[in-house]
This record gives C-alpha cells, structure tokens and sequence, in this order.
C-alpha cells in the first residue's frame, strides 16, 4: 500500500477504536460519519492557518515564535470561557479558536447545541479554510513554486 493509503486506513481504524471503546466502556456512541466530517472539518481549519504561519515565517524559530503567539492568542478566550470570565452572551468571541470551534462542534455529537450555535459553530470552522487558502496560502503556494 501506498503511505497515504495506510494513514487513511489508520485513521479510519483508529475513529472505529474510538467508538467501540466508548460504547464498551461507557455504553455510549457516537455517529461516525458526522464525527469524520467534523475532524475534516477541524483539521482544514487548523492546517490553513498551519500554512500561514509557515509562509509568514523565515526560518524554523520564527515560525515557533508565531506559533506561540497564536496559541496565546487564541487559547485566551478558551481559558476565559472555562473560567467562566466571560459571560455566555459573549462566549461566541472564543469561536475565532478554531480548537474551541472544534471542541464545540464534536461536543454536539453528545450533548446536541441549539441549532443557531451549531450553525455559527460550523460558519467559524468553515471560514477559517475558506478565506485563509484562497486568499493567501495558495498564493503564496504559487509564488514558491514559481520561484522553485
């Protein structure tokens, strides 16, 4: 098999793992194809500003810098939700994390969210990919690649 072939038969044996072992032990499941939808989902949305932070970035220590301060960034809203700091009209700002987003989005697959929370929960995780890679990764792709 190719590498990418054995990675998605990983992955797919994995998730399977993961729901017979939560129904097994805690007698619960979870539908798998809007769970994998979601992982697409939230890993799209992690990998575009992934690639963001590679392009603005000169070398590997740049790139770690930028990357620590993304993080900060957008875990503060996460510890503040948690802490319970920021009230629950204003607890949408912490979308903007797509880590959040995503912890949210798989959350609905137990503990199901008011559907406008849901829809605005999805909007966040689907900008994030569809704004940074048209507008600034496959560019940048290009002009690499161009120059190469």
């Amino acid at each position: 098999f190719p590498s990418h072939d054995m990675a998605w038969l990983g992955s797919m044996v994995s998730l399977f793992l993961i729901w017979l072992t939560m129904f097994i032990i805690h007698g619960t499941m979870f539908p798998l194809f809007p769970a994998l939808g979601l992982i697409v989902l939230i890993t799209l949305s992690h990998l575009s500003l992934g690639y963001v932070l590679i392009y603005l970035s000169r070398d590997f220590m740049d790139l770690l810098i930028k990357y620590a301060f993304v993080v900060l960034i957008l875990f503060i809203p996460i510890i503040l939700v948690n802490l319970e700091v920021i009230p629950v009209t204003w607890q949408w700002l912490a979308l903007f994390s797509p880590t959040f987003a995503g912890q949210q989005a798989l959350s609905h697959l137990w503990v199901p969210l008011r559907t406008e929370s849901l829809i605005i929960t999805i909007l966040f995780l689907i900008g994030y990919p569809s704004i940074l890679f048209p507008l600034y990764v496959l560019p940048q792709f290009r002009k690499e690649a161009i120059s190469a």
